[in-house]
């Protein structure tokens, strides 16, 4: 029963966001250990421990690739006129 409730909200979220549930709390991380990062005295280790992370490396990949990903989009998305 709790798979379908899990389901059901992802599925939920999807259809009024456009996006996944996952990737929203991911970019939410990702936003948040760049606010970190610029904002406070914190370690980029101690963030990425706070955040759920592995370790720093693994949180630096992830910002790396949603950078990357986000790039690629916008490129797409310029029109030529």
């Amino acid at each position: 029963m709790v798979n379908e409730s899990n389901q059901y909200f992802s599925d939920y979220f999807k259809r009024n966001t456009f996006k996944k549930f996952q990737d929203y709390v991911l970019h939410t991380k990702l936003r948040i250990a760049r606010s970190r990062a610029k904002f406070t005295n914190a370690s980029f280790q101690e963030a990425a421990s706070k955040l759920g992370f592995t370790d720093s490396s693994h949180l630096n990949k992830m910002i790396k690739k949603y950078r990357e990903n986000n790039v690629r989009n916008k490129k797409g998305n310029v029109r030529l006129q």
